[in-house]
C-alpha cells in the first residue's frame, strides 16, 4: 500500500496551532481530527481516528496527532485515494468513501481554524467519490439461531445469564446499536407500556418497544439487580457482585462473542442482530419507513441496505440446482 503513495517533502513536523492566546495550553495542541470529532457519536469518533491513523501511517507518521493535516493539498489526497483503490482486497468502494469524507471532514476543519487557505480546502472538497458497490456485510440470523442464543444464556444461571439474556434482546428486538445499550439506564424503560426511549447516533431520541419475552428477560435481570436508579446493565464481578458501572462497546461485543460460541452457531456480531431486527421487520410486512424510525436511520436507503431478504432468498434458489455427480 504505502508503495502507492508518495511522501511529500513539504508534509513537515506537526507544527502548533496559533490559537487564542486565551485558550487553555492543551487546547492549544488540539489536532484538526480531534477538533473535527468533537461533536461527533462515540463510535464515529472511534471510527473516524482509526481512519485518520491509517491516513497518518501512508504518509509515514506513526499517529494522527503528528501528520500536519493543514498541509495536505489535492495531490495528497488524490495519492491516498489512488493507492486504496489499486488495493480491492482490502478497500470497497464504501470504505474509500469513508476515508475520503474524513480528509474532507478535517480539512473543512482545517478551514475553519484559518490554518488552510479556502482555496485549497476547496480542491480537497471536488475530490470525488469513487463507484462501485459490494455485496452487503454480516448475516441475518434464523430463529433457531435466536433460539440457541437464548439457550446458551438461559442455561447459565447466575446474574451474568440474566444480564446476557437482556442484552441479547434488547439487540435483537429493539436493534439496538452497542452505544445505545450501554446507554440506557432505569430511567429509559416504561415496563408497564412496553416501551423506552433511547439516545441514538446525531442526538437523536427514539421510542423503543419490547415484547411479552423481553419484557420477562428484563424483569429477571432486575430481580438480580434491583429496581435503583442508574445504568440498566451493570458490570458483574467474578465472585457475582454486581457493581452499578456502565459496560463497555467492547463489553457487548465480548457478550455476544461468548453466547455464540456456547451457542454453537456461525460467528456473529451485536450489529449482525440489529440486521436481523431489521430484516425480519421488513420480512413481517413493516413499511420501510417504519423500520427506518424504528431503527433510527436519517434515511430510508441506510434502513434499506441492513434488508438481507434477497440475499437469503438467492441462497434458497440456488439451493433448488444441482449438480448430477454420480458419487
Amino acid at each position: 500500500m504505502t508503495s502507492h503513495l508518495i511522501k511529500d517533502s513539504n508534509l513537515l513536523a506537526y507544527q502548533d496551532l496559533s490559537l487564542d492566546n486565551q485558550l487553555p495550553i492543551e487546547q492549544e495542541t488540539l489536532s484538526p481530527v480531534d477538533i473535527y470529532v468533537a461533536d461527533k457519536a462515540k463510535s464515529s469518533t472511534r471510527a473516524i481516528r482509526s481512519i485518520a491513523n491509517i491516513i497518518a501511517n501512508l504518509f509515514g507518521y506513526t499517529s494522527y496527532l503528528y501528520l500536519p493535516w493543514h498541509l495536505l493539498r489535492f495531490q495528497h489526497v488524490k495519492s491516498v485515494v489512488g493507492g486504496l483503490q489499486k488495493d480491492t482486497a482490502n478497500y470497497s468502494p464504501k470504505t474509500i468513501n469513508a476515508y475520503i469524507s474524513v480528509l474532507r471532514g478535517v480539512s473543512s476543519t482545517c478551514f475553519n481554524l484559518g490554518i488552510m487557505t479556502s482555496d485549497d480546502c476547496l480542491r480537497i472538497k471536488n475530490v470525488k467519490m469513487v463507484k462501485g458497490s459490494r455485496e452487503k456485510s454480516g448475516r441475518s440470523l434464523s430463529l433457531e439461531d435466536i433460539e440457541s442464543m437464548i439457550d446458551a444464556c438461559t442455561s447459565d444461571k447466575t446474574p451474568l445469564g440474566s444480564r446476557d439474556l437482556l442484552i441479547v434482546g434488547l439487540l435483537y428486538i429493539c436493534g439496538l446499536r452497542r452505544a445505545e445499550v450501554t446507554s440506557l439506564t432505569m430511567d429509559s424503560l416504561n415496563l408497564k407500556g412496553l416501551e423506552g426511549k433511547v439516545i441514538g447516533k446525531g442526538n437523536k431520541e427514539r421510542s423503543i418497544y419490547f415484547d411479552q419475552g423481553l419484557l420477562l428477560a428484563i424483569r429477571e435481570w432486575l430481580a438480580f439487580r434491583g429496581d435503583q436508579e442508574g445504568p440498566l446493565l451493570c458490570r458483574i464481578l467474578k465472585g457475582g457482585k454486581i457493581i452499578e458501572k456502565s459496560l463497555s462497546d467492547q463489553a457487548i461485543y465480548d457478550v455476544v462473542r461468548k453466547r455464540q460460541l456456547q451457542a454453537g452457531i456461525e460467528h456473529i456480531t451485536p450489529h449482525d442482530l440489529r440486521r436481523t431486527f431489521i430484516t425480519d421487520l421488513l420480512s413481517n410486512g413493516v413499511d420501510v419507513l417504519i423500520a427506518q424510525r424504528l431503527a433510527g436511520h436519517g434515511d430510508p436507503k441506510t434502513t434499506a441496505g441492513y434488508d438481507l431478504r434477497s440475499k437469503l432468498a438467492e441462497k434458497e434458489g440456488a439451493s433448488k440446482l444441482t449438480f448430477p455427480i454420480d458419487k
